[in-house]
């Protein structure tokens, strides 16, 4: 589609499993390359694939549910089990941060992460709030957090009371990085 005129430029067959449609794909971006990289939680993976919907690289990341790439072209990918990948050009693992082994935390399901330019990686977790777990008010979730290249936690966000609260956010977007709408593609 071609936004805002919502123009249809073309239609791309995905990858898909039979077993119902929540758990098949959760979040597409498009590559400076053109391509499409895709997170699905069905095939455990993230995907990039071209114009034609033929997958061109398959990137190991069970419960795969968030992606984007980063500016150095490596493609940064995170599961809702908490895990956090960056993927270099051939695939290799090149850096990766476990949230979910951090006794600190619990209910932890990540859903975004975004590469700053300080070069921490911002992750945001997502609280199920359809689950039988209830928030504690004396020591809540974790929305979000900032973690170094070393794996350090530089800071953290927990807002579930009024007149900030947040609730069960599962994604952020930064302010401070500009999109122009009127060339935006997807």
């Amino acid at each position: 589609m071609e936004i805002p005129s919502m123009k249809e430029i073309r239609r791309i067959p995905l990858p898909y499993k039979d077993g119902g449609s929540h758990g098949q794909m959760r979040c597409f971006r498009l590559s400076r390359k053109g391509t499409i990289l895709l997170a699905s939680m069905q095939f455990g993976a993230i995907m990039e694939i071209d114009k034609k919907g033929v997958v061109l690289r398959h990137l190991d990341l069970p419960g795969a549910w968030g992606v984007e790439e980063l500016k150095n072209g490596h493609i940064l990918g995170c599961s809702n089990r908490g895990m956090v990948r960056e993927f270099d050009e051939d695939g290799r693992v090149v850096w990766e941060y476990d949230w979910s082994k951090n006794p600190n935390y619990k209910n932890i399901s990540t859903q975004k992460a975004h590469r700053l330019k300080n070069g921490n990686t911002m992750i945001g977790n997502w609280f199920n709030m359809w689950s039988s777990q209830n928030i504690d008010p004396n020591n809540p979730d974790v929305q979000a957090i900032e973690v170094t290249p070393e794996g350090k936690i530089i800071w953290e966000l927990s807002s579930w009371k009024d007149p900030a609260n947040l609730g069960p956010s599962t994604t952020i977007q930064l302010l401070s990085e500009a999109v122009n709408r009127k060339k935006f593609h997807f």
